[in-house]
């Protein structure tokens, strides 16, 4: 059977169960509410079928029930467990603490294990503040790690780092090289999923060198497996294989079972995108085989999916569909979204084979939700991809081509040529369609005449034969002709995309190091300047005092000008991170964050009523606080004022921040957008001149403009417009602007 349009199997992450101390943990999502109403509220699928009543074999329903028939006292005694550790809990003394710390321990873990984690989070968090106090210092990053992990496994990779972080500051205090391997280690993993891959190999050579030092067999494996991974994602894949075969040594060795699981599927997966199936099918089956007989959930649903497309590119179908529902059952149970979804996407690519139209969209569509609930960005794209694919397959054109436009919002911009190029494709086949219905339309109606005109004779008959004969092949002309366009075309996109994606890692390259790098040192000269004073301490006379507070200052405007570069470099306008914003919510963070300069200043801030808002929360309140801030802090008057107003225009909104301030020169209105600008004459007033940079970037981003009308001695007004986009009503605005609407302190 010829493959449907193979472009590699979806990415799945498999993220290995370790031990308990020290190690990786079993991963699963979060919010199993918000899946439970997706899965059964919002799609419309039972436990195991979706809608369409053909879509799993009376041995999917019997695997079903033996399933859920097995795992139920597995369950029920899972529940005894923890209810016998609360009561525990409950009868210990308040002065016993290391058996409090214990006890709050194995409660986190026991959640953790049913995928409970923000009660898992309570609990380690309590054993935490505990631990604090009397445990020692491999009891603290045991700790601080299982609380990085517990965020890792809900996806929250941006929450995990800094509990990791924390743990390697404790190794580093206590010089345990052995902890610095593992905080490294886990680091990486957290950068990779991050998409930071300059980062995850840096910390990952860091983890294997110390290992290597320590001849830590053990912990190498984990270390190999990690840079496999990492390796994996950037699609060197040879590099990758060799990594996980030298893991796959050591944890043989050591029957490091959680490892080999993740290493032999992986390998298996690295086979697949190769299309080297034979291989491929071996390696998945040797890595089921390990999960079954461990009990591994997160292995079983991984390795399942891994066979079920080994079947299905080998044609076995049925093999593939058990093997997918099997991946299903198991994901559903653990409510992980990423494996749901990629065993929907697969059973969906089964139904297109089978030419099932309504079973396959279904399955796409399924996978689509769960990708948007989740913020799954690689599900998204696959369900877009293949539900433009299914409805082309399937000869809905208009739809194909909607979804290959909702595709190219989900790709950021590394990836915009590539998906213009698919969209484009879909164009060329509709309008090739198109061409042809056309042709066939003049050919019926030639038809028709030459009927009415027979009598004339055969002569005309034979004129008639050469004129469409002419049309046929001016028509194949001119499709060869535009498929050697396409081909080319191709071949453009593609070379750009390769440059971009160079220089979007130049560019988080240097993020890391203004970041990272530089703040480094700085770091290093105020801890110096402070052992200094400390050290000195009465000795230390006026004049030295007042030239180490200078230092101090600088460097405090060196830190914060290396924040608002780092802040300015990250601003991505990406369309899936927009949100139905209240702006009056918004401007009262801005109040709140701005609170010691307002007191400070003894200002007053008046907003009006402002309308809802589709954008990006942190861009438009990092946009209303630089300007309100920069109305406070360029202001000498005794009751500084900050205004903050908006006018309907119609297709748009003018939002307008006006103060009483010192003004601003005419002929510094552009200057001051520019970076690293300060204009005037007066030092005390403290800035880095990025502030009104990142705010002209983030209207800039938005399609609007930005700029400043300044009367002498009257203050400033800051104009910014911004599209109207406007999803929901607000009910309590005004639909003329601000007209009407008295101006208010923001609360």
């Amino acid at each position: 059977m010829a493959r449907f349009g193979y472009t590699g199997p979806a990415k799945r992450r498999f993220r290995p169960q370790p031990p308990r101390s020290g190690g990786r943990f079993r991963p699963g999502p979060c919010a199993a509410l918000l899946l439970g109403l997706v899965l059964y509220g919002l799609i419309g699928v039972s436990p195991v079928r979706a809608n369409t009543g053909s879509d799993i074999s009376p041995d999917s329903t019997a695997l079903q029930a033996s399933t859920a028939q097995a795992q139920a006292p597995i369950m029920d005694a899972a529940l005894r467990h923890i209810d016998s550790l609360e009561e525990a809990l409950r009868l210990v003394q308040g002065d016993a603490v290391q058996e409090q710390a214990r006890l709050e321990r194995q409660l986190a873990y026991a959640y953790r294990k049913e995928y409970r984690y923000h009660e898992a989070l309570e609990h380690f968090n309590r054993a935490l503040s505990h631990i604090r106090t009397t445990g020692s210092t491999e009891e603290i990053f045991d700790a601080l790690t299982a609380i990085g992990y517990t965020y890792y496994a809900m996806y929250d990779y941006a929450r995990a780092l800094p509990y990791y972080n924390l743990a390697l500051e404790l190794a580093n205090a206590d010089r345990n090289d052995s902890l610095r391997a593992v905080a490294y280690d886990w680091m990486s993993l957290q950068y990779l999923y991050s998409d930071a891959y300059g980062q995850a190999i840096s910390h990952q050579l860091e983890s294997i060198k110390l290992r290597e030092d320590l001849h830590d067999s053990f912990g190498l494996a984990e270390s190999y497996y990690s840079m496999g991974d990492i390796l994996g994602h950037q699609k060197k894949l040879d590099e990758s294989k060799a990594y996980f075969r030298q893991c796959i040594r050591l944890a043989t060795q050591f029957s490091q079972e959680y490892l080999l699981v993740g290493a032999y599927g992986t390998v298996g997966q690295h086979f697949i995108e190769e299309q080297n199936w034979d291989s491929a099918y071996w390696y998945a089956s040797v890595a089921l085989e390990i999960a079954e007989s461990e009990g591994m959930d997160y292995g079983l649903a991984f390795c399942n999916s891994v066979l079920g497309d080994c079947h299905r590119e080998r044609g076995a179908l049925d093999s593939a569909a058990i093997h997918y529902h099997k991946a299903l059952e198991m994901a559903r149970r653990m409510q992980d979204p990423e494996q749901i979804a990629t065993a929907l996407i697969g059973l969906g690519q089964l139904a297109v084979l089978e030419n099932r139209e309504t079973e396959s969209l279904s399955r796409f569509r399924q996978a689509l939700a769960l990708g948007v609930a989740y913020d799954l960005r690689k599900v998204q794209e696959d369900a877009h991809t293949w539900l433009a694919k299914g409805f082309a397959h399937f000869g809905q054109f208009d739809s194909a081509y909607r979804y290959a436009e909702e595709l190219l919002a989900v790709k950021d911009s590394l990836y915009h040529e590539r998906a213009e190029s698919m969209v484009s494709t879909l164009e060329a086949r509709y309008g090739i369609l198109q061409s042809e219905s056309e042709q066939q339309a003049a050919l019926m109606a030639k038809d028709h005449q030459l009927q009415r005109v027979r009598a004339m004779g055969m002569g005309l008959i034979g004129i008639c034969v050469l004129v469409l004969a002419f049309v046929l092949w001016k028509h194949n002309r001119k499709q060869r002709i535009l498929n050697a366009q396409l081909a080319k075309g191709n071949a453009r996109f593609q070379k750009q995309n390769t440059e971009l994606t160079q220089v979007n890692e130049d560019l988080k390259q240097f993020a890391y190091a203004a970041s990272h790098d530089l703040k480094q040192p700085l770091k290093t000269i105020g801890n110096f300047t402070g052992l200094l004073k400390r050290t000195l301490g009465a000795q230390l006379r006026p004049d030295t005092e007042e030239l180490i507070g200078h230092i101090e200052e600088a460097n405090a405007d060196m830190q914060e000008l290396l924040t608002s570069l780092l802040r300015y470099t990250q601003l991505e306008n990406k369309a899936d991170s927009y949100e139905d914003l209240d702006l009056n919510r918004v401007l009262q963070s801005v109040q709140l964050g701005l609170t010691n300069l307002i007191q400070e200043k003894d200002a007053n801030v008046l907003c009006a009523h402002m309308p809802m808002l589709r954008a990006n929360r942190e861009h438009m309140r990092q946009l209303f606080q630089n300007l309100i801030n920069n109305g406070l802090k360029f202001n000498d008057k005794r009751a500084p004022e900050v205004i903050v107003d908006y006018e309907d225009l119609g297709n748009k909104y003018r939002f307008c921040v006006r103060d009483n301030g010192i003004g601003i020169r005419p002929e510094d209105a552009q200057k001051i957008f520019g970076l690293f600008q300060r204009v005037g004459e007066r030092d005390d007033m403290a800035g880095t001149g990025m502030g009104l940079s990142i705010a002209k970037r983030i209207v800039s981003q938005r399609g609007g403009e930005i700029w400043v009308d300044s009367p002498p001695g009257l203050g400033s007004t800051f104009y910014f417009t911004g599209p109207l986009t406007v999803p929901v009503q607000d009910p309590g605005s005004n639909t003329t602007g601000s007209e009407g609407s008295p101006l208010r302190k923001v609360a």
